[in-house]
């Protein structure tokens, strides 16, 4: 819908207007890829509000905001409800996500390209340095193994691309 290809970000679009929210790995890549009619939100910087805080400060009393529940996990979920109670907004669980339905059969097919590692000049350390700093924080809190999961696809595509250096070619 945005044209951003980037593995990280979160696209809002309401009746008015249309975001996306990444960090700082894909602020130039979105900035060239999004079109005029879309606001880049970048996470992290000075005065840029998180998801979250954007909705609360700028809807109103008795908005609706529609999630799809097959892209949203259980905590973000409950963590928007509990924002949205005391400001009079809902969170609603669509039974057919719009971009789909708006998409329909001229959906681009799901990327199919090779990765490849990234050299350390763009990487700025290797993938054995990254991992070697995860097991340090694992003996830190005294623990011996860190799960990585399915439950956000989003957050455990960004976590594998940050430890091994690696992006869609």
């Amino acid at each position: 819908m945005s044209g951003f290809t980037g593995s990280a970000g979160t696209a809002l679009i309401t009746t008015s207007e249309a975001l996306l929210w990444t960090d700082g790995r894909y602020f130039l890549q979105a900035s060239q890829q999004l079109s005029k009619d879309w606001t880049l939100m970048k996470m992290g910087e000075k005065g840029v509000p998180d998801l979250a805080d954007w909705l609360s400060t700028t809807l109103k009393p008795g908005n609706v905001v529609g999630v799809d529940p097959h892209l949203i996990s259980a905590s973000a979920a409950k963590s928007l409800i509990k924002k949205f109670e005391p400001l009079g907004i809902k969170l609603k669980a669509v039974s057919k996500n719009p971009v789909d339905i708006v998409w329909g059969a001229s959906r681009p097919p799901p990327p199919i390209s090779l990765v490849k590692i990234h050299e350390i000049s763009i990487a700025g350390e290797t993938y054995q340095s990254k991992i070697s700093k995860v097991q340090e924080l694992l003996t830190k809190a005294n623990v011996v193994a860190v799960v990585v999961s399915m439950l956000d696809e989003v957050r455990i595509l960004a976590f594998l691309y940050y430890i091994f250096v690696i992006r869609r070619t």
